[in-house]
């Protein structure tokens, strides 16, 4: 079908995703029209006014969520016809999926929507919407048919039986028909069935005049189904449904049907006509389809838990090769054992990375990704960068620079935790494929469609990008080719998983390239300032950390609740260095023990253990509290990173979260930070 043609409806009560959307359609459906709704009995009524070819429908909506305005839709006879996607960012679970197929719509698409998926959905649907207008128009015009000549023939006998001829011409069509073509009496006798119908049920026409329909009936449907037909069609009112009937030989078959009542001259009901088509093969597809699913959903949910025992099982022996890596580098070593520790900690921090981008890639396919705006500061992001990307440039001899125009807000709201792992990419490949010259990373706003925006620049003097592969830079496991990959290593994730996030932020990635000069990308989110007044200094270009850690008190003990013994004793050496003492315990029974005979300042909890896992030791520690009083600070340090893993320490009564591998200065700012909580809440 044309482009042109399309007319699509969307339902959605965010007005900025209409307008998303329509963006979307505009440049992937030249010549479409797209009607909106904000609301469910809005859409209801501009698809009964406009009859669009496909509807796109958000799921979670006020007063009538999407799959009430989806029963709906299929209940009208009018607009039944007419496919429905869902649009949802919100509910992407199983339940969700199945009941969405179940209330009748054609396909299921989690936001952050990917663009070529949707126009091949959309493409799809309208060639099922016109197949089945078509189909229907077939039916009803070969219905009405009948029905009028049926009609036109009893009067012409009744008459004079004229027209013999046109009625032998009827006859022929009805019994040439590939449809099953069934008349009954006003009672439901039947009168006449046609050769399909023998074909299709096994009975003779012999065997079946005289019957009632219910012959075929298999059992499947019970009495209210045939109960609702039977009061629509003797009301005078045409019937539309699917029927699970029995063969002859006891097989079991579908047929979907349209039932018309036949009036004489004075509107008494004289036949019933029923025109079926057999749907047996459209059924198992479907079911087929629903089973697929299940299994897919089931499958990504086997993996998703893989996954989450591979990232634990690599992490935690991650953590005691870091954290000693660190230790060690903080030993007198000669320059060779210098080289050796870098060398270690760099391996160590790359296969981090990987792991990492897998997760977060994993969590993005699932819909799992959880975007937290919260308000920071702009320039100490900046400056972050500065600080941690300003080595790596060194060691290649080439020179970076960062760069913030005047007006930009010192202080925006956003996922500061997002935004830094999009532009620690970026800046971080620049550098990677850049051998010689610069990398600029530029800060910068500008008006773009009525609206603010903060974008980022991140230009290097690199190898470039070829056009062959900037068409599919940002598709999972991309990279330029065999040979960068071999120079240069990586998973090839990095840049999918941020354009994901910089969508999933309301943003986008885009990028110029010329190869062999260089690469500019550019990372805009909308800019949504905390403050108003102060912008940040131009340019930012410092090289000093910005604060430090608060000391311990002399004496402060700490307990370190973990089984894993590596990491027990890197914990124990990081917090000796930071000058605390240490107490231990390999699982929560031991913890809780340990916590009702000693004074701690922290403890240090592992999640997965033996005998009492650390989420169970910290709820009965609080409910120990709760009688006895106090507050010991508790910190979660666990391998545990998936979606929804820090939710649940801090909703166990834990005051923090820290994955593992750990660096001794997160350790010690978080300690510091929850003495210090704990020290004001006194």
């Amino acid at each position: 079908m044309p482009t042109s043609r399309l007319k699509l409806l969307a339902i959605d009560d965010c007005q900025d995703n209409l307008t998303t959307l329509d963006a979307v359609v505009r440049e992937a459906l030249p010549g479409c029209l797209l009607l909106t709704a904000l609301d469910g009995p809005s859409g209801i009524e501009v698809a009964r006014a406009e009859d669009p070819d496909v509807i796109l429908l958000d799921l979670v909506m006020p007063g009538m969520d999407g799959f009430d305005v989806c029963r709906r839709l299929k209940a009208d006879e009018r607009l039944s016809m007419i496919p429905v996607i869902f649009l949802t960012a919100l509910q992407t679970d199983r339940e969700s999926r199945v009941k969405a197929l179940e209330v009748g719509a054609g396909a299921f698409l989690s936001k952050p929507i990917d663009e070529l998926e949707l126009v091949a959905q959309v493409r799809a649907m309208a060639k099922v919407k016109a197949a089945n207008r078509m189909q229907r128009m077939v039916k009803e015009e070969l219905s009405s048919l009948v029905c009028q000549r049926t009609r036109e023939l009893e009067h012409e006998l009744a008459e004079r039986k004229r027209d013999e001829v046109e009625m032998q011409n009827l006859r022929t069509a009805v019994e040439q028909s590939a449809n099953t073509i069934v008349i009954t009496s006003p009672q439901g006798i039947i009168e006449y069935v046609n050769p399909a119908f023998e074909k299709v049920s096994g009975f003779t026409a012999a065997e079946a005049l005289g019957q009632n329909p219910r012959v075929l009936k298999s059992g499947e449907q019970d009495a209210t189904f045939y109960l609702n037909l039977w009061t629509t069609i003797t009301s005078g009112r045409i019937w539309r449904g699917e029927f699970h009937n029995r063969h002859k030989d006891g097989s079991l078959y579908w047929e979907a049907a349209t039932i018309s009542p036949v009036f004489d001259d004075k509107g008494d009901i004289v036949r019933f006509i029923a025109v079926k088509e057999v749907i047996t093969d459209r059924k198992i597809l479907e079911a087929n389809l629903h089973e697929a699913l299940i299994r897919a959903e089931a499958a990504a949910s086997a993996k998703a838990d893989f996954l989450s025992v591979m990232s634990h099982e690599l992490r935690t022996p991650l953590n005691g090769v870091l954290g000693f890596t660190e230790i060690l580098a903080d030993s007198p070593l000669s320059e060779a054992q210098k080289t050796y520790v870098n060398t270690i900690r760099d391996s160590g921090n790359h296969l981090l990375a990987v792991v990492d981008d897998i997760l977060d890639f994993t969590s993005i396919e699932k819909g799992h990704l959880k975007i937290h705006a919260a308000p920071f500061a702009l320039d100490g992001l900046v400056k972050s960068f500065d600080l941690a990307i300003q080595k790596s440039a060194t060691d290649k001899a080439i020179e970076f620079r960062c760069e913030v125009a005047p007006g930009v807000p010192d202080q925006i709201v956003g996922d500061e935790r997002r935004i830094r792992q999009v532009l620690f990419n970026l800046l971080e490949n620049a550098v990677k494929f850049t051998s010689r010259g610069s990398v600029l990373l530029r800060v910068s706003t500008l008006l773009a469609g009525g609206r603010s925006i903060l974008n980022f620049s991140v230009e290097d003097t690199g190898i470039g990008i070829s056009p062959d592969t900037l068409a599919r830079l940002f598709h999972p496991f991309t990279q330029g080719d065999s040979t960068i990959r071999r120079q240069f290593g990586g998973s090839g994730l990095g840049l999918a998983i941020s354009k994901r996030l910089a969508e999933a932020m309301d943003g986008s990635i885009s990028v110029v390239s010329t190869p062999g000069k260089g690469s500019l990308f550019t990372f805009w989110l909308p800019l949504e300032s905390s403050f108003k007044g102060g912008s940040a200094s131009l340019p930012i270009c410092l090289d000093q950390p910005s604060g430090a850690t608060p000391l311990p008190s002399a004496g402060d003990l700490v307990l370190v609740v973990e089984d894993d013994p590596t990491s027990s004793k890197l914990m124990g050496a990081t917090l000796i260095v930071l000058g605390y003492q240490v107490e231990f315990a390999e699982n929560g029974h031991e913890a809780l023990q340990a916590f009702r005979k000693g004074k701690f300042s922290a403890i240090l909890m592992d999640m997965q253990m033996p005998v009492m896992d650390g989420l169970v030791a910290t709820q009965k520690i609080r409910e120990v509290e709760a009688l006895l009083g106090g507050h010991v600070p508790i910190i979660a340090l666990t391998a545990n990173v998936m979606p929804g893993d820090p939710d649940r320490c801090l909703a166990s009564g834990m005051d923090g979260y820290l994955s593992k591998p750990f660096k001794k200065s997160e350790l010690a700012a978080m300690l510091a930070q929850a003495n210090h909580g704990n020290a004001a809440s006194k």
